[in-house]
């Protein structure tokens, strides 16, 4: 069994300087529908990564305070709001169980590939194996949904939650997918953290903060921001076939129900991270069939 995997992309989708500003930083990560972008000094080594979920917790941070968002956005160095250090693992040196490994001991969601002198050569995330994970869905044979699913799942108010509401509770819950629900608990849209800043990054909201008028943005309704009609399976519904739906519809996550109401949800970091324990070693052998081996090393 090979124990060197080519995973991740080379080179990485985008990088940025650690000087660059956060408001650039948020354009590129929104424009390239990113997650995480890896922070490098002039050299290209590694100094940290910047994730989505830290660009929310900066924007809790800062409405909390009450300062205007543009401001801080663009006097703020993306270096100094990216999760620092950060573990990397070696180009030509690493399995898919070491970069699992990082992820769940480190509660990362992406890992930074880098040369022997250090420099970032790639960088594999949860999606990248998640993709491997749906686009093999028999991984899930004899497994449903309830076996993985986060339960019970924060959920927020359709009709009355602003834009301030969603972003303190993914902020501070850590996480990026928050399901927007009617009286009766069924699901009426999904909010993800991308949504967030793609929203905030439009071209009328923009003027809106550029103006000073950071009270009216984000007392809006969260569900202006969100994705309506969210694709869910019910909580008995096999592994499988829930893969099969994240991955023909390209989803990272995916609600879990039971009659109407949600009771869970399914995302990429949940395939990482929890099917490993409930298959064990079986999973890594399976998983690692589907792995590139490095070349020569198979």
């Amino acid at each position: 069994m090979p124990r060197c995997h080519i995973i991740g992309v080379y080179p990485p989708t985008a990088f940025i300087e650690d000087r660059v500003i956060l408001y650039n930083a948020a354009r590129l990560m929104a424009n390239r529908f990113l997650r995480q972008l890896p922070v490098v000094d002039r050299e290209r080594r590694v100094e940290g990564i910047l994730a989505i979920r830290d660009m929310l917790r900066f924007i809790n941070e800062v409405e909390a305070r009450g300062e205007q968002l543009v401001d801080k956005l663009v006097s703020t160095q993306s270096i100094d709001v990216a999760r620092k250090p950060v573990e990397t693992l070696t180009f030509g040196a690493f399995s898919v169980d070491d970069v699992i490994r990082v992820m769940r001991e480190k509660g990362v969601g992406a890992v930074p590939i880098v040369d022997e002198d250090g420099r970032l050569m790639g960088m594999v995330n949860e999606e990248h194996v998640a993709n491997i994970i749906k686009n093999n869905s028999y991984i899930g044979a004899g497994l449903s949904v309830a076996d993985v699913m986060t339960s019970p799942v924060v959920t927020a108010d359709a009709e009355k939650a602003t834009l301030r509401d969603a972003v303190r509770l993914m902020a501070e819950g850590g996480f990026r997918h928050l399901p927007l629900v009617d009286n009766a608990g069924r699901p009426v849209a999904i909010l993800t953290a991308r949504d967030v800043i793609r929203f905030l990054l439009r071209s009328e909201v923009m003027k809106l903060l550029e103006e000073g008028k950071d009270e009216e943005v984000f007392s809006r309704r969260a569900v202006e921001a969100a994705s309506p009609n969210p694709v869910r399976v019910e909580h008995d519904v096999s592994l499988q076939e829930a893969l099969d739906l994240m991955a023909v519809a390209g989803i990272g996550g995916i609600l879990v129900v039971k009659g109407e109401k949600v009771t869970g949800i399914v995302t990429d970091m949940d395939l990482v991270t929890r099917l490993p324990v409930k298959l064990g070693d079986t999973f890594y052998q399976l998983l690692e069939t589907f792995a590139a081996p490095c070349p020569g090393k198979a």
